[in-house]
């Protein structure tokens, strides 16, 4: 293991008594002691000395790499982490294997962050085998370690989320899972959430089954969205969990899905004697449904008043929409997305009322469809109205897709459909 993944550091020794001189040094723990010498790194210095490096172009890529493979000291250690950064922005792929040695095995831990955002930039798929020896770092480690640590798993991400790196990654953990520590798979978790592709979610869908009680409860944290049924009833099982944490992390996870199939289960909880279980389910409900219920008995009888009439409310407006004049048309599509329990059969006839001749019909329909359950199918149709010819429809079915999916991707259909392609 690198010396930038070791053991956790230990607390530091207490004083016997409040009378030490203060010219005795105090204890050092044995974790602490191990890491390696802290380097002073002259900030100004270092970055005159990386656009020197630059400003030789590729042609100085050899005497780059000639560099990093003689021995390190903290006299050249400046020079490194410059010539790190310059084969970075240089953009040379060829120190890829220099720098995944680097991190393997780094003299300094200044240096191994450093080439770890380097790999980052650089690297391509092929190489994240040799990097996942980072998911087996320890939980617990001093705080230089975990700036490498964070750096190590941005990296790790960054490389996973190009072409062919998510099904790479998920390969990988597959194969490793059964045997990896817990540490090593709650890092698993967090590269997964940040992937959101087909693979990843049914990774982490299948995590929650794992033995270990502390990464269920993270993989339930990383769920964001569910197109499948099948997680939004395996997260439901967790609803009667006897572990409060999991049980609270379900519900949080089904109120970011927006799933209607569990509004019955969370009411049931509202009334719970479960600490910060009422707040948990309050909030969950507000966000599938917007309505904030002070009791069970309060949101059961909101249900039933919703179930009494709302097909026939549905049914005389969407018979309104065939008729009506084209300026009452847009409020009644609004009027049809409060029917908050019919949101799944309002969907479709929503996704024919995109491409309704009247851009204001289209806009309320892309607005509507945007406080559904998130569908592969709608977030699909709302891509496609990104194109539209009017403006008013782009920006409504914009706004719907950003709060859908939870990208930040700016208004335009190439950006979200390369993106909608990766994500499977």
């Amino acid at each position: 293991m690198c010396s930038a993944c070791g053991a956790a550091e230990a607390g530091s020794e207490k004083k016997e008594n409040n009378t030490r001189p203060s010219t005795e040094a105090a204890p050092v723990s044995s974790a602490s002691a191990s890491l390696p010498a802290q380097l002073k790194i002259d900030t100004e210095e270092t970055a005159a000395l990386t656009a020197k490096l630059v400003g030789g172009g590729a042609t100085s890529a050899p005497a780059l790499f000639k560099s990093l493979t003689a021995p390190a000291t903290p006299s050249n250690a400046t020079e490194r982490i410059a010539t790190i950064r310059a084969l970075a922005r240089l953009g040379n792929k060829d120190a890829v294997p220099i720098l995944v040695d680097v991190v393997k095995s780094p003299p300094f831990l200044e240096e191994a962050e450093e080439a770890w955002t380097a790999l980052g930039q650089l690297a391509g798929p092929e190489v994240i085998g040799n990097l996942m020896f980072i998911l087996e770092t320890p939980l617990d480690m001093p705080y230089r370690k975990l700036v490498v640590q964070v750096a190590a798993m941005k990296a790790l991400t960054d490389i996973s989320a190009r072409e062919g790196g998510s099904i790479e990654f998920v390969q990988l953990c597959s194969k490793r899972r059964m045997k990896a520590s817990p540490a090593e798979r709650l890092h698993m978790v967090e590269v997964l959430q940040k992937l959101d592709t087909n693979g990843s979610r049914n990774l982490l869908l299948s995590l929650l089954s794992d033995p270990d009680a502390n990464v269920k409860r993270v993989t339930l944290a990383a769920i964001t969205r569910a197109d499948d049924p099948q997680l939004i009833g395996k997260v439901l099982t967790f609803l009667t969990s006897p572990n409060p944490q999991l049980k609270k992390e379900a519900v949080l996870a089904l109120g970011r899905c927006k799933s209607l199939a569990s509004v019955p289960a969370l009411i049931n909880l509202i009334d719970s004697s479960d600490s910060g279980m009422r707040a948990t389910v309050i909030g969950a409900l507000r966000s599938i449904t917007g309505r904030a219920f002070a009791s069970t008995d309060n949101a059961k009888l909101w249900i039933e008043a919703e179930t009494a009439d709302g097909e026939q409310r549905l049914a005389v407006m969407q018979d309104m929409l065939k008729n009506e004049s084209l300026i009452l048309a847009p409020m009644l599509v609004e009027e049809i997305g409060k029917l908050v329990l019919l949101r799944d059969k309002e969907t479709m006839h929503l996704r024919s009322l995109a491409n309704h001749t009247n851009f204001r019909v289209r806009a309320a329909a892309c607005t509507v469809l945007g406080q559904a359950t998130p569908n592969l199918q709608t977030i699909g149709i709302l891509i496609g109205k990104l194109g539209d010819s009017s403006e008013v429809v782009t920006a409504s079915a914009w706004r719907s897709l950003k709060s859908m999916t939870g990208q930040t991707l700016p208004n335009k259909y190439e950006a979200w459909n390369q993106w909608f392609m990766k994500r499977g």
